[in-house]
């Protein structure tokens, strides 16, 4: 199958053009704004207002922190000899780890400014990470990059400017994985399970991590790192971290007493 001929702007008046991978951003974040908002206002109680100043911390925090994150594990190098280059985030390069480290630093922010716990805001903000993955995921199979292993499925992708090979669509993959099968599995144990302040984000960074560690072998390796330890890519070493953290800490407040 050859990738569709997709214009990478998707609207553009005059000199402003919006691409497709950044509207794919705004979308998740502002469907991950609309769903979260309704159990924090009935929980926090907090306003409007309250409310939209922790979203904005989350967006800095995703863009630095994605950024930050892409510079620092995969292009060191190339962004040390060209600094000025950092700043030009509208070239690509994000970091899915880093982005998370900013939330983190922006809702523990939030958290402290306004005296409550940061496990519960970790715990309603677990539904928003799994949408804003899945249309994220969407955005980088628009624009055809982080592209799949050469495959022979049937149903494998011919992506402009890496070859001729049919390739695994492994952003879909991901899409369907790490968003909204873990968005499922974070749902599933909020229904039906009483879990204690801070598992349910303990769950989601689990879930993540083992969905993302296994999508990870459809995916080309980022060609400036390739297979970095024991034959496994970059973001596959991070997931191993996240299952690690993420178990721990599951486990530390189960042991807690109520």
């Amino acid at each position: 199958m050859i990738f569709p001929a997709i214009n990478p702007i998707a609207i553009q008046v005059g000199p402003i053009a919006i691409y497709w991978y950044g509207l794919m951003y705004g979308v998740g974040i502002g469907v991950s704004a609309w769903v979260v908002y309704r159990p924090v206002s009935r929980h926090m109680r907090w306003n409007l207002d309250t409310y939209l100043s922790w979203v904005t911390a989350i967006i800095i925090g995703i863009v630095l922190g994605g950024r930050l994150g892409y510079v620092f594990l995969y292009n060191w190098p190339y962004y040390r000899a060209n600094p000025v280059a950092i700043m030009q985030i509208w070239t690509g390069g994000m970091s899915f780890h880093g982005g998370l480290l900013g939330v983190l630093v922006a809702t523990a922010w939030v958290a402290k400014r306004e005296r409550v716990r940061v496990v519960h805001l970790l715990d309603w903000l677990s539904f928003g990470g799994a949408i804003g993955v899945f249309f994220g995921r969407l955005g980088n199979f628009i624009n055809g990059e982080l592209v799949g292993r050469v495959t022979t499925v049937p149903w494998g992708v011919v992506f402009p400017h890496v070859g001729p090979d049919p390739r695994h669509p492994s952003q879909l993959y991901e899409a369907g994985v790490e968003g909204l099968g873990v968005g499922v599995v974070v749902w599933l144990a909020y229904r039906f399970f009483r879990l204690k302040p801070g598992q349910l984000a303990a769950l989601y960074l689990l879930s993540y991590s083992g969905a993302r560690l296994v999508c990870e072998w459809f995916r080309q390796p980022d060609p400036q790192l390739g297979f970095v330890y024991w034959g496994l890519s970059m973001g596959q070493v991070l997931s191993l971290v996240g299952l690690g953290v993420g178990g721990l800490v599951f486990w530390v407040v189960g042991r807690r007493v109520p």
